[in-house]
């Protein structure tokens, strides 16, 4: 009987320094900003965790819905406790980072990023231009012809809002599916 006494708290403590880390959170919000500008509604921002178990896969992500703002919650662990997360906008890592954080409290950060507004790509046949401002409020039928998954997001947000037609939309998914 003794010696079941002592083993107890013995399993009890090998349970517990053994036992996975369990899931934590943080929920990051804040203005975002390209290039000085209001990110338009589509746009992309992503979080990944440094020194995680994947730091190449995002531990959270969302699609500004709101111009120029965003929520979103950023998923680790207990051991991810003070390691850096950094944020992408767009596939473009912004210019802030942050430290992860538990207890799932709200914390408000400004995310901003430079993009380059052109950027040219030239084979042995053909050159292809894509330009950064058809995410930034421009049709992109109006663009270079080429619609982009996050284009194509703005454009159903913009159809929503009502901001353009049944048509105008139609002629967006037809170059996104040509794209």
């Amino acid at each position: 009987m003794r010696i079941i006494k002592l083993l107890i708290p013995l399993i009890f403590l090998v349970i517990l320094v053994g036992a996975p880390s369990f899931p934590e959170s943080q929920v990051y919000k804040g203005t975002v900003k390209i290039n000085g500008d209001d990110a338009p509604i589509g746009t992309k921002i992503e979080a990944y965790i440094q020194g995680d178990d994947d730091p190449e896969v995002a531990d959270g992500s969302t699609t500004i819905g709101t111009e120029g703002i965003y929520l979103f919650t950023v998923n680790g662990c207990g051991d991810d406790k003070g390691k850096n997360i950094i944020f992408k906008i767009n596939g473009v890592t912004a210019d802030q980072t942050a430290e992860f954080l538990v207890g799932g409290d709200l914390v408000t950060l400004d995310l901003t990023v430079t993009i380059s507004e052109t950027t040219t790509t030239t084979t042995s046949t053909s050159t292809t231009t894509t330009i950064a401002g058809c995410v930034t409020g421009e049709k992109p039928p109006d663009c270079d012809g080429k619609v982009d998954d996050f284009e194509l997001l703005a454009y159903i947000n913009e159809w929503v809002a009502g901001l353009v037609s049944d048509f105008e939309l139609l002629e967006a998914i037809d170059n996104w599916a040509k794209g």
